[in-house]
């Protein structure tokens, strides 16, 4: 993603590992500080919020450089409101510490209770999550290839030594990132069980989605099914799926795994509503409508002596 800063080389052959996701969790429950925001901002923060989330899913291990000017431009292109807001927006979720603060004073954005609601995806990859520590390795290998490149220019010795360092601290780390993917972690531990290991896809939590979604418990999903499913469970974690799939039953619905999975479940999710109130700019006129559009043209013929006037949207 071109607004991150993290471009690790991939040493493995073939597909190169995700280290971003193409979904995050909208949870229902408003937030304190995202109501804040629609307070100040109305509309136009709401959309700052999640555009900020947006953003931060999409970048590289889930943090954003804002240290150069292309940078700072390029991140106002994708949040696509005023700079103004996006300031506003940033001190809020800063204040709230939602924002890490000390990052922050570097102009890097990173959001750890973000970053931890994906972690169903990342245990899904049998990967760890990303974390600040990736962000520090990132600052010091920037400034040991400054250091490399200043003996480089001073001495052909401090190019041999540095060179050997370098190869010396990549061994070290692949032979701690093998170590590391032998034994597994706490929270992402490997596969140990046979079955799992020839099918990825069964584990626990994508029998238990896919048997939730056909109500039955004694029904085992087919090879495509179970794929289907594991890609839902990677792009939300079980609990984001839950009321969903509730909603889906009650409306009395039938629906295939592979159409609901994809894009069908989206008539069940729940949309937090946005309204608009209008009033006649003539004082004493108590004529009002409320809408869901920022761009209602509606005349109030409530005072014939004055004439029609068009109502005009009431700014909190």
């Amino acid at each position: 993603m071109w607004i991150s800063g993290l471009k690790e080389t991939d040493m493995k052959k073939g597909r190169p590992q995700s280290k971003n996701v193409f979904y995050f969790p909208h949870y229902t429950k408003r937030i304190p500080e995202l109501e804040l925001i629609e307070h100040r901002h109305g509309a136009e923060g709401y959309m700052a919020y999640y555009k900020l989330l947006e953003l931060l899913s999409d970048a590289d291990s889930h943090f954003i450089l804002r240290q150069t000017e292309d940078q700072k431009d390029m991140f106002e292109m994708g949040m696509k409101v005023s700079p103004k807001v996006i300031e506003d927006v940033i001190n809020i979720l800063i204040n709230t510490n939602r924002i890490d603060k000390k990052l922050w004073e570097n102009e890097i954005i990173w959001m750890d209770d973000f970053v931890q609601s994906l972690k169903a995806c990342y245990y899904n990859r049998n990967r760890p999550l990303p974390s600040k520590d990736d962000i520090k390795q990132l600052n010091n290998i920037n400034n040991s290839i400054s250091t490399t490149n200043n003996s480089i220019s001073t001495t052909n010795n401090s190019i041999s030594t540095t060179n050997n360092a370098i190869s010396t601290d990549v061994n070290c780390h692949k032979r701690k990132e093998k170590k590391t993917k032998e034994k597994g972690s706490k929270d992402f531990p490997r596969i140990n069980d046979k079955k799992q290991m020839e099918n990825p896809n069964s584990s626990p939590d994508v029998i238990k989605l896919y048997q939730l979604f056909i109500s039955d418990n004694n029904i085992s999903p087919s090879k495509s099914e179970l794929s289907i499913v594991s890609e839902a469970l990677d792009r939300q974690p079980l609990e984001f799926w839950k009321p969903i799939i509730a909603i889906y039953h009650k409306s009395g619905d039938k629906k295939v795994a592979k159409f609901f999975f994809e894009s069908d479940y989206t008539k069940y999710l729940h949309h937090p509503s946005i309204s608009y109130t209008y009033e006649c700019p003539i004082d004493g006129c108590d004529k009002r409508e409320t809408r869901d559009s920022k761009d209602l043209y509606k005349l109030c013929k409530e005072h014939p002596e004055e004439g029609s006037q068009k109502m005009v949207l009431i700014k909190y």
